[in-house]
């Protein structure tokens, strides 16, 4: 065979063309055809137009499914929610208590393991005082806190026995101890610290005994704060560092406020709703009442005078009328007026001398004798203002601490201490024969001395008077009631199984004011309230009658005489029985003794009763004025309370 010869393109050209066309058809096949162009990716995988709409009718019939199953329970992990409260309670919590604000003075700080203080003493507690009132205050009907303070809080007339304990303190020899021991000279210079060396009081302890009817006394128990004290939950501290929430220098901050320290030093008072007393601490408060007593005498006298005199006026005015012309009113002309008037001229300028404080005789100058006013500015200037600077006071510091929780017809005893923070508690910084102090947040004084007694007087007797007529198995019983200071007492009789006592509704006189009878709340009058014409007394006693007892007893020195007498038998608890004689002649000497004190105090006028801040010694120690009349509330008023009160009755 022949070989044609000639260009290769020529030889081979519809083989290349038909190669070509085969291989670009494969690529159209792949790519138009077998790739799928048109599908689609869901899911990570593809569908074709028509496999979607499979895949999609699947998926919704899976999820109605699933919509139709009934719904299985899940547990919520709560850790996110404790992660936020924990948050909120502490937004500081992850910073690190020795972080230390950059001061030029101390330069470079030293790492806080290496510092090294010998912790001061605190000092002693002086002078113990003690003293008992026994009034009607403003007590509140609601939980005294934070939220609602005393000023703010609802409040009811009510008798009360608050105790305050007193004591002084050498403040400065505090500051003087703190300060060598923190930023003194024996202290290295890049050590000291002068909030450190200021210290902050951490707590008054007031602790009380009761005497046991066997003579003995019990152990010592603290004594809560007051029920009107809004910072008593604030006041608390641990004993122990460990237990402290924030650290030392948090609390520290705290307590650092005047407000803590004024309310933890010398803490407010019950707001009196009489004039028959005022409160100041024990220091004061004797002089106070020997000084109001006197100018209640004082004023007693004055009235009964010029009553006297109005009387002598008055006659006299009858006599001139009657044969002296105009004489017997007219003073020079009256002659008898004339010397009476005369005496009384020279009474009073007596008086004036006297208060000038001079004698003619010696003409040396008298001792000024003291007021009223000047007892509450003396007490002023101990009070504690935000100003006050402690590192310098020239007096010591007086402290006090009140208890309103005494029981009638109990004998207490006081002791008192003061106690400062320990700046460093919590720290490795102490020396080595101070480390027990590490872990011990407050500092406490020893205790002072203990006070006088306290005797509480009962607030409710029990005067068995007679057999009842016509029934030896009953007795009539007298129930007296302290209620809204003055004795109140009513007569029951009583038999066996019975308790003694019970509310009565009680008439008020004719000359008594309404509006200032027996403690009515003035606080919820308003003008145009009619006035009752009754008063409810709560005369229940916390007794029960268990036997009526008669008896007889043998007398006498040389012949002996057959008495009978009646015991009458009751238990307070239940489990003691107690006894009490029938008739006056049998009681006790004390038992007769406060029976003609009820007496006497039944025949009593009654009492003005002031609305809050109208009377009584307020937060700052300022005496608030009690009556309109300018006397300062001093003398017995007995006027109606509601001419006091402003639009709406308050």
């Amino acid at each position: 065979m022949i070989r044609k010869k000639g260009n290769f393109l020529e030889l081979y050209i519809e083989k290349i063309v038909l190669g070509v066309s085969i291989v670009l058809s494969l690529v159209m096949l792949w790519l138009l055809v077998l790739s799928g162009p048109h599908s689609v990716e869901y899911g990570g995988k593809k569908y074709s137009p028509g496999q979607i709409d499979q895949y999609i009718k699947q998926q919704v019939v899976d999820i109605q499914v699933r919509l139709d199953e009934p719904v299985e329970p899940r547990s919520y992990d709560q850790s996110y929610v404790k992660e936020f409260c924990a948050t909120l309670e502490c937004p500081i919590e992850g910073i690190s208590n020795n972080v230390y604000y950059p001061l030029p003075s101390h330069g470079a700080r030293i790492q806080a393991d290496d510092r090294i203080y010998e912790i001061p003493q605190v000092g002693l507690v002086l002078s113990p005082m003690v003293n008992a009132i026994r009034t009607v205050a403003h007590v509140p009907t609601e939980k005294v806190d934070v939220e609602t303070s005393y000023v703010s809080a609802p409040t009811e007339l009510g008798d009360i026995d608050f105790v305050t304990v007193q004591a002084s303190f050498d403040i400065v020899g505090l500051y003087r101890n703190f300060g060598n021991s923190f930023s003194g000279n024996r202290v290295r210079g890049d050590w000291r610290d002068d909030q450190l060396a200021a210290p902050v009081f951490a707590g008054v302890d007031l602790q009380r005994r009761k005497q046991l009817s066997n003579g003995n006394w019990s152990q010592w128990t603290k004594v809560s704060r007051t029920k009107i004290d809004d910072l008593s939950s604030l006041l608390d501290v641990p004993e122990s560092a460990v237990d402290l929430k924030y650290g030392i220098e948090f609390t520290l901050d705290r307590f650092r406020e005047f407000e803590m320290q004024k309310g933890l030093l010398q803490p407010e008072a019950y707001e009196f709703a009489t004039n028959a007393d005022e409160w100041l601490p024990p220091e004061y408060h004797e002089e106070l009442s020997l000084l109001l007593k006197k100018e209640r005498g004082e004023a007693k006298r004055l009235k009964i005078e010029q009553k006297k005199l109005a009387m002598e006026a008055k006659q006299a005015q009858k006599v001139g009328m009657g044969g002296g012309g105009m004489g017997g009113m007219m003073g020079p002309m009256g002659g008898g007026s004339r010397t009476r008037g005369q005496q009384s001229t020279r009474r009073t300028s007596q008086r004036d001398r006297n208060k000038r404080g001079t004698d003619s005789r010696s003409k040396k100058p008298k001792k000024e004798e003291n007021s009223i006013s000047k007892v509450f500015e003396e007490f002023e200037v101990r009070l504690l203002e935000e100003d006050t600077k402690l590192s310098s006071m020239k007096d010591p510091l007086i402290f006090w601490a009140h208890d309103d929780t005494v029981e009638p017809g109990n004998t207490y005893q006081y002791r008192i201490r003061l106690g400062a923070f320990n700046p460093i508690a919590g720290k490795n910084w102490f020396t080595k024969a101070q480390e027990f102090l590490e872990d011990q947040v407050v500092l406490w004084t020893e205790f002072s001395d203990v006070t006088e007694l306290v005797h509480i007087p009962e607030m409710m007797h029990l005067f068995p008077l007679e057999l009842a007529k016509d029934d030896d198995d009953a007795v009539r019983l007298k129930v007296a009631k302290y209620y809204h200071g003055k004795w109140e007492s009513h007569d029951f009789t009583v038999r066996a199984g019975q308790t003694i006592g019970h509310s009565v509704e009680k008439e008020i006189a004719k000359d008594e004011t309404v509006s200032s009878v027996f403690g009515e709340d003035l606080t919820k009058r308003k003008p145009g309230d009619a006035d009752s014409t009754k008063r409810e007394i709560d005369f229940t006693a916390d007794a029960v009658v268990v036997d009526i007892v008669h008896a007889n007893v043998w007398s006498g020195a040389t012949v002996l005489k057959m008495n009978g007498y009646t015991d009458l038998l009751y238990t307070e608890d239940g489990e003691t029985i107690k006894h009490l004689a029938v008739k006056n002649k049998n009681w006790p000497k004390d038992i007769q003794k406060e029976f003609n004190r009820v007496k006497q105090s039944e025949g009593e006028k009654v009492k003005v009763f002031y609305n809050r801040g109208q009377g009584g010694v307020d937060r700052s120690g300022q005496r608030r004025t009690s009556s309109p009349g300018g006397m300062g509330g001093m003398m017995e008023t007995y006027i109606d309370p509601m001419m006091m009160m402003g639009p709406g009755g308050y």
